[in-house]
C-alpha cells in the first residue's frame, strides 16, 4: 500500500527521479568535468551508432508489444496529469536510467569480462524491465535493455545509449500526444 501510494504521489513521481539524477551527476562530476562534449556530439560514428541502437530498440519493442499488447506504464499515465512528465521522459530518464542500468550495472559487471558479457547485459536488462513496473511490456523493456547493452559496449560511451534512449522515449511522448 505505501509503495502504491508513493508512485501515485505526483510530488514523488517529479522529484525523486530528479534528486536521484541529481546524486549521480555530483558523484560523476569528475568524469563529467573531463568529458567533451563537443566532441561526443560532432562525432559521426557515436550519431550513427545512437540511430542504430534506436532503430534496432525500437523494432524489439515494437514486436514485443505487438505479441503483448502491454498496458501504458506509469509514466505513459502520470504524461496526462503532470505535464513536466513529458520533458522528464525525453530528458531526464533517459540520462539517469543509461547511467544506472548501462554504465554502473552493466559496466560494472562487464569489467569481469573481455568481451560482450551476456550476463551483464540479461541482469542489466531484467533490472531495466522491472523498474518500468509493466508487466505486460516486461518483454520489450529487456529486449530494449539488451540492444542498449549491445550498444553501449560496441561504442564504449554511454552518450550513444542516452541519445537513442531519449528517441524512444521522444517518440513514445509524440504517439501519446496524439493518442489524448
Amino acid at each position: 500500500m505505501l509503495v502504491s501510494y508513493l508512485f501515485q504521489n505526483k510530488y514523488t513521481i517529479v522529484l525523486t527521479p530528479l534528486i536521484t539524477l541529481l546524486l549521480i551527476l555530483y558523484l560523476l562530476k569528475e568524469e563529467i568535468r573531463t568529458t567533451d562534449f563537443n566532441l561526443i556530439l560532432l562525432n559521426t560514428a557515436n550519431l550513427e551508432l545512437s540511430y542504430y541502437a534506436f532503430a534496432v530498440a525500437i523494432i524489439s519493442q515494437g514486436i514485443c508489444n505487438f505479441l503483448l499488447s502491454p498496458e501504458p506504464n506509469l509514466s505513459m499515465k502520470a504524461m496526462t496529469f503532470i505535464p513536466v512528465m513529458s520533458v522528464y521522459t525525453v530528458l531526464v530518464a533517459p540520462v539517469l536510467e543509461e547511467i544506472v542500468f548501462r554504465k554502473i550495472i552493466y559496466g560494472e559487471l562487464q569489467k569481469r569480462y573481455n568481451d560482450f558479457s551476456y550476463f551483464a547485459a540479461t541482469f542489466s536488462s531484467l533490472l531495466f524491465a522491472l523498474f518500468h513496473f509493466s508487466m505486460n511490456g516486461f518483454l520489450g523493456y529487456f529486449a530494449v535493455g539488451v540492444v542498449f547493452c549491445f550498444y553501449f559496449n560496441k561504442s564504449k560511451t554511454i552518450y550513444v545509449t542516452i541519445i537513442a534512449h531519449a528517441m524512444i522515449n521522444l517518440s513514445v511522448v509524440i504517439v501519446q500526444s496524439l493518442r489524448t
